[in-house]
């Protein structure tokens, strides 16, 4: 089963910033914000819970609107290419900034991506399998280590292994 995670966060502010300090949700905002990305579905509450959740079942969509930030997760979010995902999502007016990021650890799949004022900045996407599925923009600062081989990936965590010779 593995683990699995589809968000997009909606930005006018400093996400780890505004969510260390425990702000509360508001929820008309998080009602209006459902209706408005779903308007196609007829959206019922299902009750509270929390937004670590962030692959929910296929006929769920778990919003939370805070001062400033928007988290949600749905199954729409789950896209190998997010440069590909519906304008609806990133538009401006639901956040300045929006972030996804989607992963899916049975299959060593993971992409994400960045849209400011509805604009694609930057969009990723890999798995071991298909290779590089999407790599459209300027790397991140954060992604650096990683493309410059400071980080090697193992499989152990410890020294990349040698080939070992076929017989």
């Amino acid at each position: 089963m593995g683990a699995k995670t589809w968000m997009l966060v909606h930005a006018n502010t400093n996400v780890a910033e505004t969510l260390s300090g425990s702000p509360p949700l508001d929820r008309d905002a998080t009602l209006l914000l459902a209706a408005s990305l779903f308007s196609k579905y007829k959206l019922e509450p299902i009750g509270e819970g929390d937004i670590s959740f962030t692959c929910p079942p296929n006929n769920e969509v778990h919003i939370g609107c805070f001062p400033g930030v928007s988290i949600l997760a749905a199954k729409e979010f789950a896209i190998d290419y997010p440069s590909k995902l519906l304008a609806s999502f990133v538009s401006p007016e639901h956040g300045g900034t929006v972030y996804l990021h989607a992963m899916h650890s049975v299959v060593d799949w993971f992409a994400f991506a960045q849209w400011v004022n509805g604009c694609l900045i930057r969009s990723l996407s890999v798995s071991p399998d298909s290779g590089i599925l999407e790599d459209i923009g300027k790397r991140l600062p954060f992604e650096e280590p990683f493309c410059s081989g400071q980080n090697p990936v193992t499989s152990d965590g410890g020294e990349i292994p040698a080939a070992v010779p076929s017989s």
